[in-house]
């Protein structure tokens, strides 16, 4: 055990550092359906009594991320006293609402269901992190955004391990844009902006004033194939102005929603639209869309059209590197 310790505090990085790279490490592990099956041949047998049974696979992960990244052997950490640590340190993170079997199915505790300190440290490190992100935004909308995203369990934070011990290092940062879909660990302000920008869309987060502008929405449901000509007509309808959009359903049928930040915008969509649709004789139809609706929706097209073909056309309002494409 000592010299498994010994080790830790020998990594270089700091702990959120490392915390970071034992999660995509844990993640890769996951999603290799060869070295699951490795995981649930990890034995710990004798040891038993140390942590709840629920927690056997999450420990598998844990045990099997932290033996990659230091160098150990899988077998070092099963003794009993390193064992108790383990478990400690997977409780703590399964006080915050994420276990690591949260974090790799995508699922979540409820934000009822969390303590009241542990909520409150939540709520405080995300109105931290959005203040110090976006500096000039508002104090009452960093909160309000920080409440929002916690309660509609689209963000989350999760405890650093203890690699270097008495070491302190901030939470790592998990969150996604709907609550159906993977979470993601944000290291950086551009990993926020596909959640910020699709549940408040009013706020300029390019610029991070804080200040709300007047946004209009405009709902579109696409009649014909989803070709690679009806996105071409998309492509050249947006060319030009200022949008952000997400795809959802509504009574069954796609729907694309998009916001506009000047009314100008707007209409010179539809106007455009209704132009090179007649072109290309590509049938749509515009229907009544709200806030509400926009926030169902997935980021960007890709729940419709194939990656590919949004790229060469450059339709997709999110660019890989996390700028936004105006």
């Amino acid at each position: 055990m000592d010299s498994v310790l010994q080790l830790f505090e020998g990594l270089k990085e700091d702990n959120h550092y490392l915390t970071v790279r034992l999660l995509e490490k844990i993640n890769c592990f996951h999603r290799i359906p060869q070295l699951r099956r490795t995981l649930t041949r990890i034995t710990l047998r004798g040891s038993e009594s140390h942590f709840p049974a629920r927690t056997t696979k999450d420990l598998n992960y844990l045990v099997s991320g932290l033996a990659a990244i230091s160098g150990c052997n899988v077998r070092e950490f099963l003794q009993p006293g390193l064992i108790r640590e383990l478990s400690e340190y997977l409780s703590t993170c399964q006080s915050f609402g994420v276990s690591i079997r949260d974090f790799l199915s995508g699922s979540t505790r409820k934000w009822s269901e969390l303590e009241l300190e542990f909520q409150e440290e939540s709520r405080i490190f995300w109105f931290n992190a959005l203040t110090e992100s976006f500096g000039e935004i508002k104090d009452e909308d960093a909160n309000d955004v920080a409440i929002y995203l916690l309660r509609k369990d689209l963000a989350r934070i999760t405890s650093p391990f203890p690699f270097h011990n008495g070491k302190f290092s901030p939470p790592v940062i998990l969150v996604r844009a709907q609550p159906n879909l993977p979470w993601s660990i944000a290291t950086q302000p551009a990993d926020y902006l596909m959640a910020l920008c699709t549940h408040f869309p009013q706020i300029d987060w390019r610029r991070s004033h804080g200040s709300e502008a007047k946004i209009w929405f405009v709902g579109l449901r696409l009649l014909s194939a989803l070709s690679v000509k009806t996105s071409l007509v998309l492509a050249k309808s947006l060319s030009g102005v200022n949008y952000l959009c997400t795809t959802g359903s509504q009574n069954r049928k796609k729907l694309i929603s998009l916001v506009f930040y000047s009314e100008g915008d707007a209409k010179l969509f539809k106007f455009n639209l209704l132009h090179y649709s007649k072109l290309y004789t590509t049938y749509h139809q515009f229907v009544p869309v709200s806030l509400s609706d926009y926030r169902r929706g997935y980021p960007g097209f890709s729940g419709f059209f194939e990656r590919e073909t949004i790229g060469n056309l450059g339709l997709d309002p999110f660019r890989p590197d996390g700028e936004i494409n105006y």
